[in-house]
């Protein structure tokens, strides 16, 4: 028989089974609705900060992270805790694939030439950042070929970024994780900035950290002696510049390389001296003024900035020897602003 205390106590019974059912749905809606509104949030924070490869699930409020390089997780999990709603952000260790090594790539420049290391994933994309590294002088190192290593999408972009940098005084230049690390020096800030500017459209996925700094225009020895051989030879009593080679021989290769180590070396000023060879002083003032002028325009019209080239006339050379018309008296040449 059923007496009014025990049918109360089942009322109390079926009344805390139904709360309870309430209470769990209630919790699994609830759980639900903050991981609708938090994924799309959460994959939006990624993609602005250029991790839209990470993937990003939700228990309730609480996300887990997977598909990405350590380093890439690691910043990911940042961005989702910074999305408001989140309690935390963790990478599920269950669903991370071993990866592959990185690429790796280092160059150093001195006055011997370029120094050249690193590991890349095929012989092909080892030959063209090789091919942008000669550009920079003479090569020494390697870099070695490993097909177990990753790839990266600033392996492509990296000859661009080399070329932007030609002309950094001791430069060096390396990928370390997320960035790209360049430091040496250039005459002026300007010349900081506008490497900079050249550099960046050029990094892919990578961070430029900019360690240039302002410091004096350097010549390698082999520059300077390459200056120094670097005469042009005028004509007797013309100031025509020959660069097609006739009886006082071909100026063009002298004039290339000044071109060449002037846009190399961006701060470096020179000055371009003209002489006359035996000849009354009034007519040899204005036949070296005329030879300097000549040069100059070549190389301003060769891109170099006029700013960076000075003009002298040493006018007629009374010590001559006994040979008084030979070439070497009828020259221009070219000395390092400064030495």
């Amino acid at each position: 028989m059923t007496t009014p205390q025990t049918r109360t106590k089942q009322l109390a019974g079926l009344t805390g089974l139904a709360l309870a059912a309430v209470i769990g749905v209630g919790s699994i809606v609830g759980s639900n609705s903050a991981r609708d509104d938090l994924t799309p949030k959460a994959y939006k924070a990624l993609v602005d900060g250029g991790l839209a490869n990470v993937k990003v699930d939700f228990d309730g409020r609480e996300a887990k992270l997977s598909n990405g390089t350590p380093q890439e997780l690691a910043r990911a999990e940042k961005i989702v805790e910074g999305v408001k709603g989140v309690r935390w952000a963790k990478v599920d260790s269950s669903r991370t694939t071993k990866l592959p090594p990185p690429p790796t790539f280092s160059i150093s420049t001195d006055a011997d030439g370029v120094n050249i290391s690193g590991v890349v994933p095929n012989a092909e994309v080892a030959a063209q950042i090789k091919a942008a590294v000669g550009s920079l002088g003479k090569v020494t190192g390697d870099l070695k070929v490993d097909r177990q290593v990753g790839t990266a999408d600033w392996l492509t972009t990296l000859p661009k970024v080399i070329s932007s940098v030609e002309g950094v005084n001791d430069l060096s230049l390396s990928v370390d994780g997320d960035s790209l690390s360049v430091g040496g020096s250039l005459p002026s800030q300007g010349q900081i900035d506008a490497v900079a500017d050249l550099v960046e459209p050029s990094l892919g996925s990578l961070s430029l950290d900019n360690n240039l700094k302002v410091g004096a225009a350097v010549v390698s020895a082999q520059q300077a002696a390459d200056l120094k051989a670097a005469t042009v030879y005028f004509a007797r009593g013309s100031s025509t510049l020959d660069t097609e080679g006739d009886a006082v021989g071909s100026n063009e290769a002298a004039l290339l390389t000044v071109v060449d180590i002037l846009k190399r070396v961006p701060g470096l000023e020179l000055e371009i001296g003209g002489h006359a060879g035996p000849t009354d002083p009034a007519r040899g003032k204005i036949l070296s003024d005329e030879r300097v002028a000549s040069v100059k325009d070549y190389l301003v019209a060769a891109g170099i900035d006029a700013d960076r080239l000075s003009t002298k006339s040493y006018g007629s050379d009374p010590e001559t020897g006994a040979d008084a018309f030979a070439e070497q008296y009828r020259r221009v040449d070219f000395i390092v602003k400064g030495n």
